[in-house]
């Protein structure tokens, strides 16, 4: 009996598997059970990627079965981050969701610390510092990593 985290059912994912040698790698596309390794079995392999652009034509070589990758997300097989976005270069998938945290886009350190002392502002104070000192306190430290967890720390983002 497969008993899985979907309660009883098999969960399938759409995953890369690293082949290739040091410095040189090579991607195949697996149609695998969760619960296997990477580089273990897998169910079907629908397609490769190789990451290295070609010496003459400088373009990197992506081919996917659409046919058995659409049947496969049909029956409810989830593919991993990197292959979702390799599958929205192919037309198969739409455009992945941005992560919604502020890290993931890339936002500055200083525009963080903006960002945190103008939801300090719309809330009730405690505090006794003017919005330079809550800036300067966010952002100093003896590194910068410091200073962006103090930032974070109110929105529950653990460390």
């Amino acid at each position: 009996k497969n008993e899985t985290e979907e309660g009883g059912k098999m969960v399938v994912r759409i995953r890369l598997c690293r082949m290739g040698r040091r410095n040189r790698p090579f991607y195949r596309i697996h149609v695998a059970d969760s619960r296997k390794r990477p580089q273990g079995r897998f169910i079907e392999r629908v397609g490769h990627y190789d990451p290295i652009p070609h010496p003459l034509t400088g373009e990197k070589q992506l081919k996917v079965n659409s046919e058995r990758v659409k049947y496969w997300i049909s029956v409810g097989a989830q593919p991993s981050e990197t292959v979702a976005k390799l599958l929205h270069k192919v037309g198969i998938l739409p455009k992945p969701p941005i992560k919604s945290g502020p890290m993931e886009l890339g936002m500055p350190l200083q525009a963080l610390a903006h960002l945190m002392l103008n939801r300090q502002n719309s809330a009730p104070s405690t505090s006794n510092q003017t919005q330079s000192q809550a800036f300067h306190t966010a952002t100093s430290g003896s590194s910068r990593r410091v200073g962006l967890a103090c930032i974070l720390d109110d929105d529950h983002v653990s460390r």
